[in-house]
């Protein structure tokens, strides 16, 4: 059984690689795995359908599952709470998660399962900020909220076993898909390989200064990639 965590800040591409996952016939877990919809106490979007994006719950309900142990992990992400709920976690072989640091760090700890964990960066703090912005559904207030979080998210990449900067959401695919399998099936190639290597040289990098961080590993990502 693998756990396999994709986390990023908010606009960073985490959902949309998981959907690509689940959905596209090229990737290495098609049909065989499956995802962890999350429960939030946040506002329920226009385009979301309850079960389908989140379990959208309120705080009393919320706050029941985590006195009666019924969640895998669960964290406040800009005074919203966020947590996996355990009951889908344990019906599936491989399961796929789309959670922050803290959902990751928690997981981490319970070594209930091996896993594969993957973050991905946004090319620059300014792209980051204009992604939120596309979104068009989003106040001025929530996505500066978002913006001082990213910063919070970003200091913890380095605590994962693999670390992309998504600058194209196909390439950035392609690279998750040789990662995951590769650990699962032991299939290697060229590219698998220079996801390591990318990792251990992003790691090397002092993350004090995000703007530097992110354009530094988006340079060695770049190189890597193409």
């Amino acid at each position: 059984m693998y756990y396999i965590i994709i986390s990023s800040p908010s606009g960073g591409g985490k959902t949309t690689i998981c959907n690509m996952l689940l959905s596209d016939k090229n990737s290495p877990i098609y049909g065989n795995v499956g995802f962890s919809i999350s429960a939030t106490t946040r506002s329920k979007r226009q385009h979301e359908v309850h079960g389908r994006e989140y379990f959208f719950l309120s705080k009393e309900e919320f706050g029941t599952m985590i006195d009666n142990n019924e969640f895998l992990e669960y964290a406040n992400v800009c005074g919203n709470l966020y947590g996996t709920p355990l009951k889908g976690v344990m019906e599936y072989n491989h399961t796929l998660f789309d959670i922050d640091y803290q959902g990751f760090e928690q997981i981490s700890r319970n070594g209930k399962a091996k896993i594969i964990s993957i973050f991905l960066l946004p090319p620059s703090l300014e792209e980051l900020e204009q992604r939120l912005q596309n979104r068009g559904d989003i106040s001025q207030n929530v996505i500066a909220e978002r913006m001082q979080n990213a910063l919070e998210e970003i200091s913890h990449s380095q605590k994962y076993d693999y670390i992309l900067t998504n600058f194209n959401i196909q390439t950035t695919f392609q690279m998750v898909c040789k990662i995951i399998d590769y650990t699962i099936h032991g299939n290697h190639d060229i590219l698998h390989q220079n996801a390591i290597s990318l990792a251990n040289l992003i790691k090397g990098f002092s993350n004090k200064n995000v703007a530097l961080y992110l354009k530094e590993a988006l340079k060695v990502t770049q190189n890597a990639c193409c």
